[in-house]
């Protein structure tokens, strides 16, 4: 994983170690979510699946924790470069619809949704 802001947006990037059931980084991931929502006074993020297989339902709490977080704030959350298990799994648990979901990072970053324009 890594992170880097562009025009105010953070992006996360995510990589293949969270197509597995790795504890430890969910952790990580979870820890470096809520910090960086917690130190932005408007938080826009957007996390990019480019490298994830397959992630896990608790996966899940992990994104829902940062989603709703972001949007206590009045902050924008988006996801982004979903292989396609990946969005089935979103597609299958209905949270497809909860949380905004790009093709790919610069459909992501240039979203009037994200961007807040």
């Amino acid at each position: 994983m890594h992170l880097d802001v562009q025009d105010g947006i953070t992006i996360i990037h995510l990589d293949s170690n969270y197509s597995a059931f790795n504890e430890p980084h969910l952790d990580e991931l979870q820890d470096r979510l809520l910090k960086t929502i917690a130190e932005t006074p408007l938080p826009h993020l957007i996390l990019h699946f480019g490298e994830t297989e397959y992630f896990s339902s608790v996966f899940f709490e992990v994104l829902f924790r940062a989603w709703k977080r972001t949007r206590e704030k009045q902050g924008r959350f988006a996801l982004c470069s979903l292989q396609p298990s990946c969005m089935e799994i979103l597609e299958t648990a209905k949270l497809d619809t909860l949380w905004d979901i790009y093709p790919d990072l610069d459909a992501a970053i240039h979203s009037s949704e994200v961007v807040g324009t």
